[in-house]
């Protein structure tokens, strides 16, 4: 400021007035050098910081800020003058540059003016030559167009062509294809594939006849479908078979909801996989369901309803009705007590897995009724896609691309197609000027040409993969046809139920296996040796894995059944010969019988009548007989005429098949014997045998989701071997006796096992069959649910038609049955016993003895049952309790006796009580009092080496320890010799026959209606039309003018009048029946009338030639169709004969509805004549070697005729009973004499009180006992006890 810097002079400037102006206006451009200079050592100071100076004063630290300011800006301003100045040189430069600038701009614009005018003038003519450029190119792309086009729709329209012209006939046939179509889908549905084509074949001739055009190849699939939504189908797991796809047809084209029979499942798994999450799958037997149905209706989802039985419930009567009701602009359904918004989207499946179910006309009028059971070719095709899989997977992969890729080229051409016809259709422009029209023909022609080079290929490539996979085809067959000859033994016993999905697992273990255990080391075996190995390794282990779940009396069915099916896949077997097989002479009512004249008395009278079949059968077999008939006559007489060869004259050139049609006809007692042989000899020895009931390989079988179901025979407990794996296995069984109330405690004991690992058996399943729906619950939520892996559910329970389906399917079955053979029982009942215990009581006086005793006696009443009428009149279910019982019974007496047996206590106790108090006959009860008084003496105790049977072969062993008793028992026969049991050899004969009779009875119920295979092929539907044209042959119901003229003048008795016209009466009202029966299956048949369940049963019983339970509520018969017809005509005509010639001298009592009757009336005729009470009469009986021509109307009582003696002959010379002859099953007696006397005689010793049966069932009914009189025989050198186990009776009819 140009002042001085003393302190004063500074201090008068800080006062001053106009300091901070000064300040403010201070020259700091031009502050000079010498003040800077001085100033730079006190701004350097670090004590002249503003900082410091403002600590002590704020005013004097902002006179330092200016102080550093001034100084900081004076030094900048040095650097910054100089460039000032050449700024504004540079400024005065740009000013004029500028100037020049613009003068040039003004230049510059008048010659862009003028250049923008001559280039505006250049690019309209451009523009005006591309126009004309343009429009030629254009015209040039139309004709292009045009020519591709025409070109393009040129090939199309050889297409369009055949489609209209086809579209074309196909409505002038379309009433007929619809209406057949209609039907179809109305009716077809419960039918399978041979029924349904005949069914077509005849509408099809029905509508032609009424002058309805209908294509000349009608097919529902081309009427309702077309390849795409089939091959659609069948990506999602529907059979490629046309059955499959027919009822794929059904349920999605069908008005009313379908009713699904679906046993094998292939519906469900079809439907999950077409449907995936959306399909809301329901169990009707849950509460619930009714509510989930209720949200599906709402949201229009889809819903199937599962394990229906043959009632519905009536809440889905709404549903199935469509019972719809409009409510404004919505739909209403009623449900129950509530009204739903009704979707339309909604879809509904019900789904039954039984396999034969009979619905009401009601539910059927409501449902589509669709069988969907699998078909063999169906599974034909999913086995061999496994077995290429597993053989060859190149193969099979290379057929599924080629499906995939044929299935895409010919909808890609579909869609190609439709969308030319769609432009085309939509298309308004000039087709020339449509670019999208051309573009897409392009496309459709490049496309259709390339598709149709692959599909050329890929339909060459998928015959030459074909041919390859066909080498496997065999086992595939060969497999398809074990699995429905298991599904057909469903209809034997309704425990043999087995699940196609266990089958497809079973099956893949053994193909995989097949390749293990044969030693198959060749990484590529030749193909036709793997089949054989695939087709004997599966064919094996099924018969094994299946006659474990199946009783003995049934694995002899199995085989012949199994081996019958696979003879006709090979077609080495016809059905004549099954025919013959099956029902004998009854198949052949349609041969003239009068050309096979058989006069061969070495013959039964039922061989000859089977000859006219067998020559049939067999051309030339009776020619062949009258040849050498000494030699067939020493065959036919042989013990095992299955193994004795047949004479030269034919047996060198005979099959093993015809063999046993010979077996059938001649020896029917060894057919059973040749079935084994021929078993044996067309599908190997594994099949003749089966594997012992074993627990421990069913066990491993099982998972903790798959439980075991041990199916029970009487007088077996299988506790004790469950016991025994659970030891083995170191496992807990919590066991749970099924009964009321034990259902809550059976569910908490499998909850609880399902964590803890334990086993759970569950006892007698058949006692609770209201707990059956909850086990099925709980079961079913094994299978989703997590379980401990060792885990295991036992179930045990008799056969029985209320186990549920699911469950049987599901488990693991084994069958439990007593021992087979006196030995085996007896060493059952001694395995039984502790060795110290049995030496305990050994130490009394004859307990090993006796206790033997006991064993011989309980053994020979459980297998005595195998002699059938000659055993015991009523099936009798003795068990081990019985025998233990007993053991106790023989301690406490024999510890009671000081030394002296109460024989008499023992046989009462033992016979009379315990083994007695299962007996209900009083014929049987006297055959065990005979087994008790002969087997409990004194000379049993003391002889040595007692005999049980007249041979000698059977006796008591010596007192010795346990084993010595077992090593008795082990050197017994291993065939039972029917004297051990008293029997005579024809008694095995007979239990043979009735064997045979069982075994046929059950194979030609399984082979009714079947699809027929096989070479020579007949009709056996014929059959039973052929046994209903039989019934036009019944008689005529008697006249009743002369029945009431006989009453008006016959000399005969007024009781004997009256036992006839009743007798007329009775006969008369089954005629009647049968006359109305054989009308209403004829109208059934021709569509007159509807075939009711009652009428359905009838023709299934007729055709199968048994006789309709309704005709047998009269009399009692064992006869099978054709003899029965044969008796009712000898019985009408036995009467015809009284009421027109009066009484006949001797009375064929058999023939009589009641004989009871007619004895009743004989004792009034007699008591009225003497003048006597009826009650003071009893019968004595003659036996007379007179024949009937001889004989004259008897003074008193009556002749009878026909009866015949069974267990025994009749001597006429002698006048007693004798054993009968060999093969002689039925002895036919001779006449009769019975005749009243008023004073009783008492039975001498050697005569045999011989009971009397209307018909070889000695059990008869309640309603229909067969028993009904007894008369005296002499017993002759026999004792009686020896006719008494003999099991002698009189019959009045046979079974023939």
């Amino acid at each position: 400021m140009d002042k001085p810097t003393d302190w004063a002079s500074a201090k008068r400037s800080l006062g001053d007035i106009n300091f901070l102006t000064d300040l403010r206006s201070y020259r700091k451009d031009n502050v000079k050098p010498a003040i800077l200079l001085r100033v730079s050592k006190f701004v350097a100071s670090p004590q002249f910081a503003p900082s410091e100076i403002t600590r002590i004063s704020k005013a004097a630290g902002a006179l330092c800020s200016w102080c550093h300011a001034i100084y900081t800006y004076s030094n900048v301003s040095k650097v910054v003058a100089p460039k000032r100045e050449r700024l504004s040189v540079a400024l005065e430069s740009l000013a004029e540059k500028q100037t020049a600038l613009q003068n040039a701009i003004c230049v510059l614009e008048q010659a862009t003016a003028k250049l923008t005018h001559l280039e505006q003038k250049y690019d309209e003519s451009v523009k005006e030559k591309n126009k004309l450029a343009q429009e030629a190119n254009t015209l040039e792309a139309k004709l292009d167009r045009a020519e591709k086009l025409v070109n393009g729709l040129s090939s199309e329209y050889t297409r369009w062509t055949h489609t209209i012209s086809a579209l074309k006939d196909h409505s002038e046939c379309l009433l007929g294809d619809v209406l057949v179509a209609s039907a179809f889908l109305s009716y077809a549905g419960p039918f399978e594939a041979s029924f349904r084509f005949k069914l077509i074949a005849e509408w099809t001739e029905i509508v032609k006849r009424n002058g309805i055009q209908i294509s000349t190849e009608f097919s529902v699939k081309n009427v309702l479908s077309n390849d795409k939504d089939i091959q659609s189908w069948n990506n999602q797991g529907l059979s490629k078979d046309a059955f499959s796809t027919e009822n794929a047809l059904i349920i999605t084209n069908s008005n009313r909801w379908p009713l699904i029979i679906d046993p094998q499942n292939q519906a469900t798994k079809w439907l999950l996989n077409m449907y995936g999450d959306t399909l809301k799958v329901l169990d009707i037997k849950k509460k619930e369901y009714l509510r989930e149905l209720e949200t599906a209706i709402l949201f229009g989802l889809p819903v199937l309803i599962h394990n229906v039985l043959e009632e519905l419930d009536s809440n889905l009567d709404p549903i199935l009705n469509k019972a719809i009701i409009k409510s404004g602009s919505k739909q209403v359904l009623r449900l129950g007590d509530k009204e739903i918004d009704y979707n339309d989207s909604f879809q509904l499946f019900i789904i039954t897995k039984l396999g034969n179910p009979h619905y009401s006309p009601e539910i059927l009028a409501k449902t589509t009724l669709v069988n969907f059971a699998t078909t063999r070719i169906g599974l034909e095709e999913q086995l061999l896609a496994f077995i290429v899989t597993e053989e060859a997977p190149a193969m099979e992969s290379k057929k599924r691309e080629v499906t995939n890729k044929l299935f895409t080229g010919r909808n890609r051409l579909i869609e190609l197609e439709d969308d030319i016809l769609r432009i085309l259709s939509k298309s308004t422009r000039n087709l020339i000027d449509d670019i999208e029209l051309f573009k897409t023909l392009q496309d459709s022609k490049r496309l259709a040409d390339a598709v149709n080079l692959q599909l050329k290929q890929a339909e060459e490539t998928a015959m030459k993969v074909d041919a390859a996979r066909n080498v496997y085809r065999k086992a595939a067959t060969r497999s398809s046809t074990i699995f429905f000859t298991v599904m057909s033994m469903s209809h034997i016993d309704p425990m043999y139920q087995f699940s196609l999905d266990s089958y497809l697992v079973d099956f893949q273990a053994n193909i995989t296996n097949s390749r293990i255990l044969n030693g198959d080391t060749d990484p590529q075996p030749i193909a036709e040796d793997r089949v054989k190995t695939m087709m004997a390794h599966h064919s094996i282990e099924t018969f094994k894995s299946i006659c474990i779940a199946l009783f003995e009396k049934d694995e002899t069915l199995f085989a012949l059944q199994l081996c019958c099916d696979i003879m006709l896949e090979e077609r080495t077997l016809s059905s004549t010969d099954l025919d013959f097989i099956c029902h004998g002479s009854n198949a052949s009512s349609m041969i003239d019988v009068s050309k096979f004249k058989s006069s061969f008395k070495w013959m039964e009278d039922k061989v000859k009548d089977s000859l006219p079949q067998l020559e049939y059968v067999i051309p030339g077999i009776t020619h062949s007989i009258e040849q050498d008939e000494d030699g067939w006559r020493e065959w036919y007489q042989s013990k095992a005429p299955e193994t004795y060869n047949l004479p030269k004259s034919r047996g060198q050139d005979m099959s093993d098949l015809h063999r046993l049609c010979i077996l059938r006809a001649f020896r029917f007692d060894r057919f059973t014997n040749g079935v084994n042989i021929l078993v044996r000899k067309q599908m190997g020895d594994p099949f003749t045998s089966s594997d012992s009931f074993d627990l421990l390989k069913a066990y491993k079988k099982s998972t903790s989701k798959i439980p075991l179901l041990i199916i029970l025979s009487p007088g077996v407990d299988p506790v004790s071997k469950v016991l025994q794996v659970a030891d083995k296995y170191s496992q807990k069984l919590v066991q749970v006796a099924l009964g009321q109330g034990q259902g809550p405690l059976a569910i908490k004991a499998i909850e609880a096992a399902t964590v803890s690992g334990d086993w759970v058996f569950l006892a007698n399943c058949h006692i609770m069959p209201t707990f059956m729906d909850d086990l099925e619950a709980v079961i079913s939520k094994l299978q989703t649910g997590h379980a401990n892996n060792r885990f295991r559910l036992w179930l045990s329970s008799k056969p029985t038609s209320i186990f549920p389906l699911p469950i049987l399917q599901k488990s693991v079955k084994i069958t439990t049955e007593p021992p087979r053979g006196l030995g085996a029982n007896m060493i059952h009942i001694y395995d039984q016993f502790d060795k110290d215990k049995f030496e305990d009581n050994g130490q009394k006086y004859g307990y090993k003895k006796l206790l033997f005793c006991i064993a011989w006696v309980h053994s020979i009443l459980i297998e005595r049952r195998r002699f059938k009428n000659l055993g015991f009149n009523v099936h009798y279910d003795f068990c081990d309790s019985d025998f233990d019982v007993c053991n106790d019974i023989l301690c406490v007496m024999l510890g009671n006796s000081d030394g002296v047996i109460p024989f008499d206590a023992l046989r009462t106790l033992i016979g009379e009580t315990i083994y007695g108090g299962r007996v209900t006959d009083e014929w049987d009860r006297r055959l065990l009092n005979v087994y008790m008084k002969h087997l409990f003496c004194q000379e049993a105790v003391d002889q040595h080496s007692f005999a049980l049977s007249n041979d000698g072969e059977y006796t008591i062993p010596s007192d010795g320890p346990l084993d010595s008793y077992k090593l008795y028992i082990n050197s017994l026969p291993t065939y039972d010799d029917p004297e051990a049991f008293g029997q005579h050899t024809n008694a095995q004969i007979a239990s043979q026959v009735e064997a045979t009779k069982r075994l046929l009875g059950s194979i030609s119920f399984l082979r009714h209606d079947k699809p027929k295979q096989g070479i020579n092929e007949s009709n056996s539907n014929n059959i039973g039309l052929q046994s209903l044209e039989k019934l036009k042959a019944v008689p005529q119901c008697l006249d009743t003018k002369k029945v009431s003229a006989y009453e008006k003048h016959s000399s005969d008795s007024s009781a004997m009048k009256t036992f006839l016209i009743q007798e007329a009466e009775h006969y008369n009202d089954l005629l009647t029946d049968i006359h109305c029966t054989h009308k209403s299956l004829e109208d059934a048949i021709n569509g007159k009338t509807t075939f009711t369940l009652i009428l359905e049963t009838q023709l299934k019983t007729i055709s199968d030639f048994q006789v309709p339970k309704q005709w047998q509520r009269l009399y009692n018969s064992c006869k099978l169709l054709d003899s029965w017809l044969a008796d009712l005509y000898s019985r009408v005509r036995q009467l015809e004969l009284w009421i027109e010639n009066g009484a006949p001298k001797a009375f064929w009592i058999g023939g009589f509805v009641n004989p009871s009757g007619f004895f009743t009336a004989v004792l009034q005729t007699e008591a009225r004549k003497k003048c006597v009470s009826i009650d003071s009469f009893t019968w004595s009986f003659k036996v007379l070697n007179v024949k009937e021509n001889n004989l004259d109307v008897p003074i008193e009582g009556v002749y009878v005729s026909g009866l015949l003696l069974e267990g025994a002959s009749y001597d006429t010379i002698s006048d007693c009973l004798l054993d009968p002859k060999p093969m002689e099953l039925l002895c036919k007696m001779p006449i009769i004499h019975f005749f009243p006397t008023e004073s009783p005689k008492k039975v001498l010793c050697e005569q045999y009180v011989c009971p009397m049966y209307i018909c070889p069932d000695r059990a008869g009914s309640n309603r229909l006992p067969s028993y009904f009189f007894s008369l005296k025989l002499n017993a002759g050198e026999k004792s009686t006890d020896h006719w008494v186990k003999r099991g002698v009776a009189m019959l009045l009819s046979s079974s023939d």
